[in-house]
């Protein structure tokens, strides 16, 4: 029987010391595979998405319902980061539930960075962002100037070689969405990208008929600089590279009732799954 071989590294410390964790789902067998690197949490408020990038660590070790694990370990190697942004996690949890930013302590009594406008591709506060510190979407005071965003950029430089795919979770809006971010305009291959996001989108939809968007963060979104998808990239040269907001589309928003957890976490992994089983590996392309 195959083997599932499961090991966990931190790859950082947040602003207030709180271990940053990368758990690497794999073979084991010594066979050099493509990898997928997955994160979620890097906005505190948006529970359902280290919840989300759990639920897929349990169903690629112990396995899943529709037997799609087997397939997913003999084709990749898997990182999993659930949680990015500790210290605003635990804040949202303990003193304000609609806290986004990091914890980092800026003056003026203002605490926060916007992790999700600090990394370092076409970095750009005027775009979707703030040098205001108060702001919720302020991008610091320069590219990656957080311990977190650092910790994920240093992480994914090390083991870019043969990494195929970044998906950051977030939550809300029902979207699959690829860069760019800090503009309009659209990358080489968006094509591809579209293409295998509609893979994952139509396998989701198939338990319950929950219809996500597809298109560029831009496009279908809003524009907003310094993206961790954008820097995965165009910075890391990560071929496909997105933002996947989770339910729902605003009824509830940040707070997901608890009735909607697990059949979010379902379909994610479905549309998760079937997305990566028709990447074209051989040819860094996409089957589909």
């Amino acid at each position: 029987m195959p083997t599932v071989n499961a090991s966990l590294t931190t790859i950082g410390f947040s602003a207030e010391g709180r271990d940053i964790k990368v758990i690497k789902i794999s073979r084991g067998d010594g066979v050099s595979r493509p990898s997928v690197f997955i994160d979620g949490g890097i906005h505190a408020r948006e529970w359902i998405a280290p919840a989300t990038v759990l639920y897929f660590i349990g169903q690629m070790v112990y396995g899943d319902e529709f037997d799609l694990s087997p397939q997913l370990l003999d084709k990749f190697d898997w990182f999993f980061a659930p949680l990015l942004n500790p210290d605003g996690y635990e804040y949202s949890h303990a003193t304000y539930r609609l806290w986004r930013k990091n914890r980092v302590e800026q003056g003026r009594n203002c605490y926060g960075t916007d992790l999700n406008r600090n990394f370092g591709y076409q970095w750009n506060p005027a775009v979707g962002g703030s040098t205001n510190v108060c702001s919720d979407v302020y991008s610091g005071s320069q590219a990656f100037s957080e311990k977190e965003s650092q910790a994920v950029e240093t992480f994914i430089m090390n083991n870019r070689q043969n990494m195929m795919a970044y998906l950051t979770y977030h939550s809300y809006g029902q979207m699959w969405l690829y860069p760019w971010g800090y503009t309009s305009s659209l990358p080489a291959d968006w094509q591809e990208l579209d293409s295998a996001a509609k893979v994952g989108t139509a396998a989701l939809a198939q338990l319950y008929g929950t219809n996500y968007v597809v298109g560029s963060s831009t496009n279908v979104l809003y524009s907003a600089a310094g993206g961790s998808d954008d820097w995965a990239k165009g910075g890391a040269g990560v071929k496909y590279s997105y933002t996947i907001e989770l339910r729902d589309t605003g009824a509830h928003g940040f707070v997901l009732p608890t009735n909607q957890i697990e059949p979010n976490c379902r379909e994610s992994w479905r549309g998760l799954a079937e997305f990566a089983l028709s990447l074209n590996t051989n040819k860094g392309g996409h089957r589909g």
